[in-house]
């Protein structure tokens, strides 16, 4: 039987260590105060409610969920698979493997085929000086201090980079690096298929022949997966359940909801009460086949299997209570709230709403690896169902969201933040038609 990873990768001493620090992270009132990560001055992060903001307050009255309520709703037909040959296959697959041999640490990379036929054996990343974990987190450190103000974006944009390449250099093998950028118009799809938590590959960068430092999120369109492979490339997105937090504090949330609404079309998306009873019923009952979670979230005493999404009335879901089987719809999960897509060591392996959900069948989750800003963090998802509703495929929508969210919040790193788990080049079918002005979107009976 295969060793968990908390087996493989770290020590109890070194996986308590990183949990403290990424508490301290998460929950430093002053860094909170701050609004760190790209928010601007005034604006707020999707981070945990401070005591004292909206929602601290008494709980709402909110009305009782009915849950005959949703046999209202007909039976979503169970969804089609594309085989690979059909178009919609990978380019590059890369296995990603954390090992340690003789006390040093280090990652091995193994070529998981793709269409674009490149052919390499297994590489190693320089020996890790320190634990991965330990790595990742000190290079967060250095990005909580970037500066985010209007006039330090060329700076912001530049260091980004710089810790991009030493990132690269730090855990990818040379020879993989130059393969990548030998023949990137040749792989334009690459899915990373691992079970580590840390590392954020979409923020890793290369130095072309010309000087320029692409990050891995620009060079391809790329997805990340557990390590067994997904070849789901259907995404339907028939039925959108939005849940956003009326009392969250967060004011774009509702101009993304509302937006969404307006993408989605006529009877394709649906407002669900932010209230645990109304959301776990509703998932049990497999009437949705896509999620958008538009609010905070938090972690408990640095626990990361005690990561929460907040609701309504000081209420929460935590990773726990997502115990309904998903494969029957495999849904697209879209987590739109702090340090959701991000995991964490735990004894038995990855704890993380992304690795729960995907255990439970869902198709793709999509969440921001650290603290982002409410109003580019509204502007990501827009400009993600804008492009994936047209019928561009997942990862390529993820490229046109990190586009809009950095045209509008030059400053902000959020655009980069974003994490998706799924197969790059799945795809919504069909498209849903464009909503027209003045159409009211759906409202879930409560």
């Amino acid at each position: 039987m295969e060793p968990e990873l908390g087996q493989q990768t770290g020590d109890p001493a070194m996986v308590r260590a990183i949990r403290q620090r990424l508490l301290s992270m998460v929950l430093d009132l002053d860094d909170l105060e701050r609004a760190t990560f790209g928010s601007q001055q005034g604006t707020p992060s999707r981070n945990v409610r401070p005591p004292g903001r909206p929602g601290s307050g008494p709980p709402l009255n909110l009305p009782d969920w009915d849950a005959a309520a949703l046999g209202e709703l007909e039976p979503l037909p169970a969804p089609e698979e594309r085989s690979e040959g059909e178009g919609h296959g990978i380019d590059l697959r890369l296995l990603v493997v954390e090992e340690e041999r003789g006390g040093d640490r280090f990652l091995r990379f193994l070529n998981g085929g793709g269409e674009a036929g490149l052919s390499f054996g297994d590489l190693e990343s320089p020996r890790l000086r320190r634990p991965l974990g330990e790595v990742i987190t000190s290079r967060f450190d250095q990005m909580r201090d970037l500066p985010t103000s209007t006039s330090g974006a060329p700076m912001l944009d530049r260091r980004l980079r710089n810790l991009g390449q030493t990132l690269a250099e730090e855990l990818l093998p040379a020879p993989l690096a130059e393969i990548l950028l030998r023949h990137r118009k040749r792989v334009r799809s690459l899915q990373i298929l691992s079970d580590e938590p840390w590392v954020p590959w979409e923020v890793l960068a290369l130095t072309t022949e010309d000087g320029r430092q692409l990050f891995l999120s620009e060079l391809f369109e790329l997805t990340r997966w557990r390590r067994e492979a997904n070849d789901r490339t259907e995404l339907p997105v028939n039925r959108l359940a939005l849940i956003a937090p009326r009392d969250s504090g967060l004011p774009s949330t509702a101009d993304e909801t509302e937006e969404i609404l307006s993408l989605a079309g006529p009877e394709r998306a649906y407002r669900l009460p932010a209230a645990q009873r109304a959301i776990l019923e509703a998932l049990d009952a497999n009437r949705f086949d896509a999620w958008h979670f538009a609010t905070h979230a938090r972690a408990e005493e640095g626990d990361p299997s005690r990561w929460r999404l907040l609701l309504e009335g000081q209420t929460d879901l935590g990773i726990a209570d997502f115990t309904a089987d998903l494969s029957p719809q495999r849904p697209l999960v879209f987590l739109n709230a702090c340090s959701a897509g991000r995991g964490d060591l735990s004894l038995t392996g990855i704890a993380g709403f992304a690795d729960k959900l995907l255990r439970r069948g869902a198709g793709a989750v999509i969440g921001p690896l650290w603290e982002v800003s409410d109003h580019a963090a509204a502007a990501f998802a827009v400009g993600f169902y804008r492009s994936f509703f047209q019928g561009a495929s997942l990862a390529r929508s993820l490229a046109h969201a990190r586009r809009a969210a950095r045209t509008s919040f030059p400053q902000d790193p959020t655009w980069l933040a974003y994490t998706a788990f799924g197969h790059p080049r799945a795809h919504c079918r069909p498209a849903p038609e464009r909503q027209q002005p003045g159409d009211a979107g759906q409202t879930q009976p409560t």
